[in-house]
C-alpha cells in the first residue's frame, strides 16, 4: 500500500432497490460507517446519498468534466477528473 487511502468500510450486504439520479453515475464510495454514498456523475456533479433514508443529502456542482474518481479520506470527500482537476469538500458540512 503506497498511499494511505485504504481502510475498512462497512457496506450494506443486500441490494433492495435502486437510487435514482438525473445523470449517469461513473464512480462511487461509501463513508467508513456505510451511511453515506458519494456518487461522481458524468456531468461533473457529486451526489451525496443518505443510505439510511434513501434520499439525496446534497448535490455538489464540483467539476465541469465527468468525475472519474471519488473517495472519503480523513473527514473529506476527494474527487478528480481525467484532466487532473481535484475537488475537496468537508464531509460533515459539505462546504468546499
Amino acid at each position: 500500500m503506497a498511499c494511505g487511502f485504504f481502510y475498512s468500510v462497512i457496506c450494506p450486504q443486500d441490494s433492495d432497490g435502486t437510487l435514482d439520479c438525473v445523470s449517469m453515475a461513473l464512480t462511487c464510495a461509501f463513508n467508513k460507517h456505510g451511511t453515506l454514498l458519494a456518487v461522481g456523475c458524468n456531468d461533473g456533479r457529486i451526489v451525496i446519498w443518505d443510505f439510511l433514508t434513501r434520499g439525496i443529502a446534497k448535490v455538489i456542482g464540483a467539476h465541469v468534466h465527468p468525475v472519474c474518481s471519488i473517495r472519503y479520506y480523513a473527514g473529506f470527500i476527494v474527487s478528480a477528473t481525467l484532466i487532473m482537476q481535484l475537488f475537496i469538500v468537508d464531509n460533515l458540512t459539505f462546504i468546499n
